[in-house]
């Protein structure tokens, strides 16, 4: 049985405390990384205020991170900020800061935690990303583009990862209620929900189903792929 422990990026609200909670139930030890502070409280769980847009934060999380918690076998890189400007207006700051956190910070997570899973011979990384290209999701463009290169990259990166019994994959979700999107007007849903074959909004369960998917010791034969959750 492989030991559970469990890393999830953006755990302090919405999808990423949801499956904070999740995995809690499931006797997992989750550690969680957000740039806020969470008011969740769980002797499973211990949380730390990081931002993601540095590098050098993520590296020294991560050379502070064995001594305190031993190796981690599963990763969810879920943090993710969105920029609701027109592609005329957007700045170059936001682009920036759009991708530090939704790319890069993913990439380096992935980075130096595969060392842990590489020693063990074992491992299960997901990120979370979005369906909002199939939805024409206006304003979004930086988001969109920056959950869209870390799927690529999931498919580059597998082939590196696959001999030592490392899996890389995606869960594409669309409009789940959360902070995040709570600027989407009541219109935007529903054309949403227009577009989807399945008439609903995106569910908690819905999601933390298909992770689970993912991280089980069953699914070694997944890699580099993306499970869309649209309902289409």
């Amino acid at each position: 049985m492989i030991k559970k422990n469990i890393l999830i990026t953006g755990s302090s609200r919405g999808i990423g405390l949801e499956l904070v909670k999740h995995y809690i139930k499931n006797d997992y030890n989750v550690i969680g990384i957000s740039s806020g502070h969470s008011k969740y409280k769980h002797k499973k769980y211990e949380h730390f205020s990081l931002d993601l847009s540095k590098p050098q934060n993520i590296e020294n999380f991560f050379l502070n991170f064995k001594s305190r918690f031993g190796h981690i076998n599963h990763l969810i890189n879920n943090a993710g900020i969105a920029s609701s400007s027109s592609l005329l207006t957007i700045s170059y700051e936001s682009i920036q800061n759009v991708f530090s956190v939704n790319t890069i910070s993913a990439i380096e997570n992935i980075k130096f935690f595969s060392r842990h899973m590489i020693k063990e011979k074992y491992g299960r990384i997901v990120n979370i990303t979005t369906t909002a290209t199939e939805m024409n999701t206006q304003g979004q463009s930086a988001y969109i583009a920056s959950k869209k290169a870390l799927e690529f990259f999931s498919v580059g990166a597998c082939s590196e990862l696959s001999e030592y019994g490392i899996t890389i994959n995606n869960v594409s979700v669309s409009f789940f209620e959360s902070d995040l999107n709570k600027k989407i007007q009541s219109k935007q849903k529903n054309t949403i929900k227009t577009k989807q074959k399945i008439k609903r909004i995106c569910k908690a369960e819905d999601i933390t189903n298909a992770v689970d998917f993912l991280l089980s010791e069953k699914s070694s034969f997944i890699t580099g792929q993306t499970i869309k959750l649209a309902g289409f």
